[in-house]
């Protein structure tokens, strides 16, 4: 599923198309996942990867990757998903939720902040206010966040 959603983004990026280490990063011993399945089909329809994580002294849910199958696009399953993983982070009163946007994949930072999610400070493409825009890294992704 990865692959056929993200092959042809990856492939041009700063990131690069490299499915091994793709795989060693998805089934890190951290990792978690929420599963999406049709009740009595074996056929997975959507997943989303992260881990609890510390950053800057902040307990977060870093959100590595979610995904759904070119059968079950456009369902709302991405945005459930997100729900589900915003609904957890409250259980263990974590801080926020990060992940990481392609520039190109549009659709998903739509997405993304639509439901909230805003650029983080961390992000390389973070201005604020008054500083020079000649010292910004410019860079095909952004970092964003979710206040939790």
């Amino acid at each position: 599923m990865f692959e056929a959603n993200m092959r042809e983004l990856y492939t041009p990026s700063s990131f690069g198309w490299k499915p091994e280490s793709k795989r060693k990063e998805l089934f890190h011993s951290l990792s978690r996942f929420l599963l999406v399945y049709k009740t009595g089909d074996p056929s997975l329809l959507a997943f989303v990867m992260f881990r609890f994580e510390t950053d800057y002294d902040e307990d977060i849910v870093y959100c590595y990757d979610i995904h759904v199958s070119s059968a079950a696009q456009g369902l709302g399953l991405g945005k459930k998903l997100l729900g589900e993983l915003v609904k957890l982070c409250e259980e263990y009163q974590m801080e926020k939720i990060f992940l990481t946007v392609l520039k190109a994949n549009t659709r998903a930072a739509k997405l993304y902040k639509s439901i909230g999610f805003t650029l983080d400070p961390t992000s390389p493409g973070y201005v604020e206010e008054g500083e020079n825009l000649d010292n910004v890294e410019d860079v095909d992704y952004e970092i964003l966040s979710k206040l939790i």
